[in-house]
């Protein structure tokens, strides 16, 4: 009777059940999207500390190495020109105004500013734990890293690359804002709606390319918030934050074509990096 087979050892700080973890997180943030109100920025920011406490929760439990430090060293090049453009957006959001369902409950006073910034925080940590994090771990769960010697397929697509791509789908399409701000809207709105998922997506992709380099939460967390932080900021403090994506405005055109145009260059190189296979593995745990 033959032996049966031994199973390959566990890696040291492999996540544990990587689908089912991002599977619970989904199923508690379409909960708490349902019970906890999020139409004023106060509203808004109880709900993403809520997500962002689930999230942080799952990610001890499945995958703990992403919460330990590491990988501020690499992070500062990146973290700086992803906060330069959020910055360029932000100066242009100005000129386009906080678009259609702005309220006096988004007016920025103090309290609602101080808000803001804890929604900005929340919503750093929560997005990437789920889009970056658990996601690019499920979808990598049980790839191998290919051999260094071994040539790759012209054909083939390393694992992590299509992580990343999946993962940047995923999270433009989080931002797609085809609702009732479109209705009778013109063509800039509808310009708008279209851009904003590639611009998120052009922004996740890089951000996943920096997640599979260091495999930490924190720096792509604060990265997350800086940019929010830089492109929304402006805006706050000239009186109202945005209520919507969808301004209906030509400034508000620019301002998202604008802003895909400088995302553009970093996801190209974020491309040619994860193509290469010692992408899969690659970590700097600075």
């Amino acid at each position: 009777m033959s032996k049966p087979k031994s199973q390959p050892p566990r890696e040291s700080g492999a996540p544990r059940a990587p689908r089912a973890s991002f599977v619970v997180l989904m199923a508690a943030a379409f909960a708490l999207w349902q019970v906890l109100p999020g139409d004023t920025v106060c509203q808004a920011a109880v709900q993403t500390l809520a997500l962002a406490a689930v999230a942080l929760a799952v990610a001890a439990l499945t995958c703990p190495d992403v919460l330990r430090k590491g990988g501020w060293r690499a992070a500062l090049p990146p973290m700086a020109t992803l906060v330069g453009i959020g910055c360029v957006g932000g100066v242009l959001s100005v000129a386009a105004g906080a678009g259609p369902g702005a309220s006096a409950a988004n007016v920025a006073s103090p309290g609602v500013l101080l808000a803001a910034l804890v929604l900005f925080a929340a919503t750093g940590v929560f997005e990437e734990a789920l889009f970056r994090v658990l996601l690019m771990n499920a979808l990598l769960a049980g790839a191998a890293p290919p051999e260094p010697a071994a040539a790759p397929r012209p054909t083939s697509v390393p694992p992590a690359l299509f992580a990343a791509i999946v993962s940047s789908a995923a999270f433009g399409l989080l931002h797609v804002s085809f609702d009732g701000a479109l209705a009778g809207a013109g063509a800039c709105a509808v310009a708008e709606a279209l851009l904003k998922p590639v611009q998120a997506a052009l922004f996740g992709f890089v951000m996943a390319a920096w997640y599979v380099r260091v495999r930490r939460l924190w720096p792509l967390a604060a990265a997350h918030a800086a940019f929010d932080l830089g492109y929304l900021g402006p805006a706050c403090a000239s009186g109202v934050l945005p209520a919507t994506y969808v301004t209906g405005t030509p400034a508000g055109v620019v301002m998202l074509a604008v802003t895909s145009a400088l995302l553009l260059p970093l996801a190209v190189r974020a491309w040619r990096s994860l193509r290469s296979p010692a992408g899969f593995q690659s970590r700097n745990k600075a």
